[in-house]
């Protein structure tokens, strides 16, 4: 796999939530051309993202602009070897899930996200799902949509056991689908901070403050269906207990840190504006020039973190900063639970009790099994080339084979094909071109 004999054969198209300014879905990005850089170092690989000039820079890829669907059915079909479904929780439906949006103004929605897979499979492409997140799923519509894009994905796995039982009831036990962790959960940081051009100094014990009598705390807060206020009124909360029972602690001083560069700074000033706790100061400085590399520098300078967004607790785990999540996400919960970090659920009235202050000043247990939470998701990939390199990959024109002697699922895939709104998504973008040949 490593010589270049092979690995100069390879395109890979990563396809995900890429160029929007999200930082976590960044780092899964960074990690994944990471990963198959290290698997084919002399593979070619092609981001589909909302910025191309961002995405160049971030990770050195080709790259297809997120409104050029033309150029995306194009390189698929003439010169991608593989498509890659890659990371976060691209499937739920918080807000709207349905084959109806595919034919409706194009905008960025979880639904086109299926797209990439799409074509991967009208072309006869192999599609793998890279380390993703699935679910909530809380329609009809919503399960329908997610069963149709399990049915195109070849392999793949999936982030947490939560998402892997939820695809395992929707598609009847595919066992293509490997459970795994995080993408991101496996940076290298010295690599990543170096090419942020940063100062690669990392902790290495969770309670870092040494003699300093001033607590450093940084602060996540993503706007969410309204949980942002019950974050800022936590965070209020802790920072007055603080206040009140570590006498030793003569000031504090609160780094608002946004993980995504354009949603949580309006947030984060609000929080600022709600803020009530005396004694303690705010370094607004994050916020005034928002950008990745600030981000991350300001975590660098934390004692300890509160945080929403389920990369910022990541980040702060992997520089071993003492760390309370708000969880306003299962997936939140989730991660907080598998990795033993103190998590607060948003939608419930948790009392801030002595253990959780005590974590998050002296340090966090991060107590984990290695060999469970151990990254597999590059081997999974790296046996997925070596199989499709030998077998001719099935395309939707005939019938996808959904997993072996499994004629349920035959079924229930032969059921979704002859579908009426499938046909229609199979001949959407001939009959577009038409159109636009005709009134062009």
């Amino acid at each position: 796999m490593q010589s270049s004999s092979i690995s100069h054969k390879w395109h890979f198209f990563i396809g995900g939530y890429f160029g929007w300014g999200n930082l976590g879905d960044e780092l899964i990005l960074w990690q994944i051309v990471q990963d198959l850089k290290n698997l084919m170092p002399e593979c070619e690989i092609t981001v589909w993202t909302n910025d191309s000039s961002f995405t160049q820079q971030w990770v050195h890829t080709n790259t297809i602009e997120y409104n050029n669907i033309d150029q995306l059915f194009k390189a698929i079909k003439e010169s991608i070897t593989h498509v890659i479904v890659g990371g976060g929780g691209l499937i739920q439906d918080y807000f709207s899930l349905s084959l109806r949006e595919l034919f409706s103004e194009f905008k960025p929605r979880p639904a086109n996200y299926i797209l990439p897979a799409l074509a991967g499979k009208y072309y006869g492409k192999p599609v793998f799902i890279w380390s993703q997140g699935l679910g909530p799923l809380r329609s009809e519509e919503g399960k329908h949509f997610a069963k149709l894009f399990l049915s195109l994905a070849d392999s793949g796995t999936f982030r947490d056991q939560e998402s892997y039982l939820l695809a395992d009831s929707l598609t009847g036990s595919y066992h293509n689908f490997h459970i795994d962790v995080d993408p991101a959960t496996a940076l290298n940081l010295n690599s990543l901070l170096s090419s942020l051009n940063l100062d690669n100094k990392i902790n290495n014990k969770p309670n870092h403050r040494g003699d300093s009598k001033q607590l450093k705390i940084g602060i996540n807060i993503r706007p969410f269906m309204g949980m942002e206020n019950i974050a800022i009124k936590l965070i209020n909360q802790i920072i007055e207990e603080i206040n009140h029972s570590y006498q030793d602690i003569k000031s504090i001083m609160l780094i608002p840190i946004p993980f995504d560069i354009k949603e949580d700074i309006s947030s984060l000033k609000l929080f600022i504006t709600k803020f009530e706790s005396p004694n303690v100061t705010i370094n607004s400085a994050p916020l005034e020039k928002p950008s990745f590399k600030n981000s991350i520098s300001n975590m660098l300078l934390c004692d300890s973190f509160i945080g929403m967004r389920l990369h910022s607790i990541l980040m702060a785990w992997k520089l071993n900063i003492p760390t309370i999540g708000l969880s306003y996400d299962p997936k939140v919960s989730n991660f907080c639970r598998r990795y033993n970090i103190p998590v607060i659920d948003l939608s419930t009235t948790e009392p801030i009790n002595s253990a959780l202050l005590k974590g998050l000043l002296t340090g966090n247990n991060y107590q984990t099994d290695s060999l469970q939470l151990k990254y597999l998701t590059p081997k999974v990939f790296s046996d997925f080339i070596a199989q499709t390199h030998k077998q001719r990959t099935v395309n939707l024109s005939e019938a996808i084979i959904i997993g072996k002697n499994h004629s349920s699922l035959m079924s229930q895939y032969n059921d979704i094909v002859n579908s009426k709104a499938f046909r229609l998504i199979s001949q959407y973008y001939r009959f577009a071109n038409w159109i636009k040949q005709l009134f062009s």
